[in-house]
């Protein structure tokens, strides 16, 4: 799931979609649901969203529900296990443009630590302008630039970018106190 995109509302139709009325009777405001199919405009990836409230239309052959939605990222709060959760920098872009097709990226370091180079801790996955990459190896930091090996089109998005792209983790963990 890409970073926190937001939409105002999204329809469920629940005459067309049977297999769908027992998940939304256990519905409520605060409830999960993830979009594994939204519009294109999106990202391609699913959408991790909260109910934030909800109206119904009900016929006699018809059962649609107009979903008002919040994005649930920042609710994904991470837990020091020492191995599994990711931190993300605290700034990080692509020090050199980027074709469609590379399968190399240099990444640069702006701001925090640099990326792991520790392959334990590999395959991690990268947001790079809205496209998702896997890392699977990192090279040491010089001059706080990493070259990084990537599979691309993770999230079905694949595009060229241009130096100083941003580079996030695809989905970083919130501190809770």
């Amino acid at each position: 799931m890409g970073p926190a995109l937001r939409e105002s509302s999204f329809p469920i139709d629940l005459a067309a979609n049977p297999e769908l009325v027992d998940g939304w009777l256990s519905c409520g405001v605060g409830s999960r649901i993830v979009r594994s199919n939204p519009p294109a405009q999106y990202g391609g990836g699913p959408l991790d969203t909260l109910v934030e409230g909800w109206t119904e239309t009900i016929g006699p052959r018809s059962w649609m529900v107009q979903v008002t939605p919040s994005p649930a990222a920042p609710w994904r709060v991470g837990v020091w296990n020492g191995s599994t959760t990711r931190y993300d920098t605290n700034g990080s872009q692509l020090d050199q443009a980027a074709t469609a097709t590379a399968t190399t990226l240099r990444v640069r370091t702006t701001s925090g630590p640099t990326w792991t180079t520790n392959p334990a801790a590999l395959p991690l996955d990268l947001s790079v302008g809205g496209e998702r990459v896997r890392v699977t190896a990192i090279g040491t930091a010089s001059g706080g630039v990493q070259t990084m090996t990537v599979t691309r089109a993770i999230n079905g998005v694949t595009k060229a970018h241009a130096a100083g792209a941003v580079v996030r983790l695809w989905q970083p963990v919130s501190y809770a106190l």
